[in-house]
């Protein structure tokens, strides 16, 4: 066993590294490390293991499927959900986030399908294009930086989605999301076909085709509880808890001649039990209905996913004539929470 350990350690000694790709590697990998605010031993952790892996890689002709499979796990290789936001992260740590791994070329344009993950209230894809374009007159010339337009059915049937993508050193990455309207309510596993019709000014089918399995955790729902004021009302209809989210359902009213009010830029407070602030996700679509005098908004949003939490206390927050944030104190609801 020594024997094999030391001539192991000596082959590693020898393999030549390309700094500049190591670098490069190094670089990616602090880039996104600061995105997710880590502290930095674990921070320094991931560049040791990235370095390491490296160095095997190189080492080695022939990678072991197992090797293979940990290789696809590594976050700088084919992760993107992961550095979406809060909520996939942690969805991630629990080895919820599906790896996938397809490419399809087509039209000089490299797309791959990284990951995927569904639970109840979200079902999110993400991809990544290699994209090493950089001048900034050039740029101007795509209409929209990644996928374009897609037709995408869940279980045969067609679905609403939205795609938001960024471009990080030589790629694009970017998630598409299924309309929570278009989720199955009672399938834990669904079956995916994603048809990409133009990307990067290019029409053409970059096809794929996947399933996707419900993380298993019970969902706390609570149902409606309102309070009003003279000029509002706010409703929470029900708070959804799963690995990647706090989903929120809320209806909120104005009276229909108050001009001033701006939909967009309503917010909302969440402190738990223990004081913590959770933090907004992101919002969904706001639905708007003029009934009995009054103009009513629904929508969702989601909020980072909690543990171990007694009790919400959720306010909201709204934009003043003068465009000022005011806490609306009166409209503060407080929601058990039993998990």
């Amino acid at each position: 066993m020594d024997k094999i350990i030391n001539k192991f350690k000596e082959d590693i000694e020898n393999v030549e590294i390309p700094i500049d790709e190591l670098d490069a590697i190094i670089q990616k990998e602090i880039f996104r490390d600061v995105r997710r605010g880590r502290r930095s031993k674990q921070f320094l952790y991931s560049i040791a293991t990235a370095i390491i892996f490296f160095v095997l890689l190189l080492g080695s002709g022939y990678v072991s499927p197992t090797m293979a499979d940990v290789l696809s796990k590594i976050p700088f290789i084919n992760s993107v959900l992961p550095f979406t936001d809060a909520g996939l992260e942690a969805a991630d740590e629990k080895g919820l986030v599906k790896s996938i791994g397809q490419t399809v070329d087509q039209n000089g344009i490299s797309m791959t399908v990284t990951d995927v993950y569904y639970d109840h209230s979200r079902l999110e894809i993400g991809y990544s294009i290699p994209f090493k374009e950089k001048d900034p007159e050039t740029m101007k010339q795509y209409k929209t930086l990644g996928i374009a337009k897609a037709d995408i059915k869940v279980d045969s049937q067609e679905v609403g989605y939205s795609i938001l993508s960024t471009l990080e050193n030589d790629y694009i990455t970017g998630t598409i999301t299924i309309e929570d309207n278009d989720l199955p309510k009672s399938k834990d596993k669904v079956n995916l076909f994603i048809d990409v019709t133009e990307v990067l000014n290019k029409k053409g089918h970059w096809k794929f085709q996947l399933t996707a399995s419900k993380a298993e955790q019970n969902t706390v729902i609570h149902l409606e509880k309102t309070v009003t004021t003279k000029d509002y009302t706010f409703t929470i209809e029900s708070i959804k808890l799963t690995p990647s989210s706090t989903k929120m359902d809320y209806t909120f009213s104005v009276p229909s001649n108050n001009d001033d009010f701006n939909e967009q830029a309503l917010e909302f407070n969440i402190i738990t039990d223990t004081g913590e602030a959770v933090d907004t996700i992101k919002k969904d679509m706001i639905f708007i209905e003029n009934i009995d005098n009054r103009k009513q908004f629904k929508s969702k949003v989601l909020f980072e996913p909690i543990q171990n939490v007694g009790s919400l206390t959720i306010t909201p927050i709204i934009k003043n004539p003068e465009g000022e944030d005011e806490i609306l104190e009166d409209l503060e609801l407080e929601m058990r929470i039993h998990e």
